[in-house]
């Protein structure tokens, strides 16, 4: 077993007993005609401040308040236990109040794109790495206008070279839109191959080419296959930086709107 899975089970063990240990107390509490909700609001309230710490630890890294890994290690496990404190505490009934279904909504909210987050970020990475190159997401816009230009160029050059316009009709009504900008598709954050319909297409069209024209139609294929990896990566990329857009947002009106529950709850005696 390698330190990275003894090091997730010893987690797991870890968050395991967390949670059954909070709901053993919640359950005495509330067999104790205490007033359990008081205690599992202020556990919920706490997770959800120590989760919110983690955007500004993102920020401080030259301070040395340790491994940007084990805060995230802290983040995932916080969060999971976020939403045990948060089935104790509501009791997994629906909301009776405005302020209620609003906090509701963004934990729910909240939990659902971490969770996702967490996925995106374990899963995705790797299917980067089968690319030939590294790309930066900000540069993907000019390398796919460098594509198009080659592509452009190849096929302008195949009709002056073999005085024949099917390859460059083929690219009219075919490609140009593939070459024009960079693309999202759903189907890069799946696993596979991701030769493209596009590449598909050229591959049997060699069979009405003449011999002239195939090696110009080998090497538009070959540029298919380098937009197909790129608009894998402009997916992926776009989707690891996108997320945190809509998380981070939530978790911080969730913790605006548990202040004032809080508040509210303590000025009208109870949570």
């Amino acid at each position: 077993m390698t330190p990275f899975a003894i090091r997730r089970r010893r987690n797991l063990l870890v968050w395991a007993a967390a949670a059954v240990l909070s709901w053993l107390l919640f359950v005495a509490l509330d067999a104790g005609l205490m007033d359990a909700d008081i205690w599992t609001g202020w556990a919920l309230f706490t997770a959800v401040v120590l989760l919110s710490l983690y955007s500004q630890r993102k920020r401080l890294t030259m301070l040395p308040i340790g491994r940007a890994a084990v805060w995230l290690q802290l983040h995932a496990y916080t969060g999971a236990l976020a939403i045990v404190l948060f089935a104790a505490h509501t009791g997994l009934s629906w909301p009776d109040a405005v302020l209620e279904w609003a906090l509701w909504a963004l934990f729910l909210g909240t939990a659902v794109s971490g969770l996702a987050g967490l996925y995106w970020s374990r899963s995705l990475p790797s299917r980067l790495n089968q690319t030939d190159e590294e790309l930066i997401f900000e540069r993907i816009p000019r390398h796919a206008a460098t594509l198009r230009q080659r592509a452009e160029t190849l096929v302008l050059r195949a009709a002056a070279e073999t005085d024949s316009a099917l390859l460059g009709e083929h690219y009219r009504k075919h490609l140009a839109g593939l070459f024009m900008a960079p693309r999202w598709r759903w189907r890069s954050l799946g696993h596979g191959d991701h030769v493209t319909r596009h590449h598909g297409r050229l591959i049997a069209l060699e069979r009405y080419l003449s011999e002239a024209e195939k090696p110009y139609a080998r090497e538009l294929a070959a540029l298919c296959r380098q937009k197909s990896d790129l608009d894998m990566h402009f997916t992926i990329q776009g989707l690891l930086k996108g997320w945190l857009f809509l998380h981070i947002p939530l978790t911080a009106a969730m913790l605006v709107l548990a202040v004032v529950h809080l508040v509210a709850a303590h000025a009208f005696g109870g949570l």
